[in-house]
Parts: C-alpha cells; structure tokens; sequence
C-alpha cells in the first residue's frame, strides 16, 4: 500500500498536482513506518523534500533531505543516500549558501563516482559547475563542463540527462559561450 501511495505521488508531481503529491508522500510513509521498509521511506521522504523545495520551503526540504541521507546511510543504500546529499548540496545553492554547497559537493563527488549510476554523476558534476559559477571559479566550471562532455556517458538517452544536457547550456551561457549552448 505504501509502494502504491508513493506511485500515486510520482504521477500528481509529474501532473504538477503538488498538494495532491504531498498527501500522497505523506500517506505511503504512514503506511511505510509499520513495515519499517528503509529503501521506499528513504525515497518516500526525499520526494517530500523535492515537493518542499518546489514549494520554495528550503528549510523543510533541507530537513528532509538530510533525514533521507541518513536513512540511506542507516541501510547501507548508496545511490539514494547520495541523490539525497546532492539534494542538500542544491538547497544550499538556492538558499545562497553557494559556498556552503560547493564544499558538500567538493567532498561529494568521488562518492558519485564511486558508483555506477551515470546520471547520478552527472547531476553531481552539473551542480559542481553551478556551484563553481557562483563563487567565480569559472575556468574550473569550464573545465568541469569539458570532464562531463568527455565522459563515456555523454550521450545516454535518459529523461535525466536530457534535463542535465539543458542545464549544461544555461552554464555555457553563464560563461558567456552562446555556441556550446545553442549546440
């Protein structure tokens, strides 16, 4: 029941319904908590961080977030205790702190790369460049940007990478190469 709750959140995020999708969250970790299922209350409560954060409530979606890595961490769960630290890592972005978060990311990212999971590096190595802009490293951005084009996964055909490939140009625009970006 749980499993289905959680569903049901993904597809009214995915439809934009946000009080829907956070009823929905809501309801499968009530569901969850008995069952004591690690893995799917990890998620379940970092889809409720994601739904925070969208909502502009940082402070909710940090603590979400960081109970989520915790969680992750608890259970041995690498790939979602990693997508959870990224997270925190782009809280802070947004909430400003872009020192804060290009440190995070800095101690981050040979765990990303540790696993395989090529749009997880990628989201990591997108948020780093981000992260880089922001405090004006923008020859290490550059830099990043030509690691991440020269990866052997450049080119996966994944709904994540293509949101990674459009955040990529709004970076080469920030650095002021129109080319890259049009590209």
């Amino acid at each position: 029941l749980g499993l289905a709750w959680r569903g049901l959140g993904i597809a009214e995020v995915v439809r934009n319904d946000l009080d829907g999708a956070e009823q929905s969250y809501l309801r499968a970790r009530l569901e969850l908590e008995p069952v004591g299922d690690r893995l799917l209350l990890a998620r379940v409560t970092d889809g409720l961080g994601y739904i925070a954060t969208t909502r502009g409530r940082m402070a909710d979606a940090l603590l979400l977030y960081e109970q989520a890595a915790e969680m992750g961490a608890a259970a041995g769960l690498n790939e979602t205790e990693l997508g959870s630290r990224l997270n925190i890592a782009q809280s802070h972005h947004y909430l400003l702190h872009h020192r804060v978060a290009l440190e995070q990311l800095r101690a981050l990212l040979p765990r990303l790369d540790a696993v395989d999971y090529p749009a997880l590096h990628r989201f990591g190595a997108i948020a780093y460049a981000y992260a880089l802009i922001e405090t004006g490293a923008f020859g290490e951005a550059k830099a990043e940007l030509a690691r991440l084009e020269a990866s052997p996964h450049a080119d996966a055909a994944t709904d994540a990478v293509i949101d990674v490939r459009l955040d990529e140009a709004a970076i080469d625009l920030a650095l002021g190469d129109a080319a890259s970006a049009i590209r």
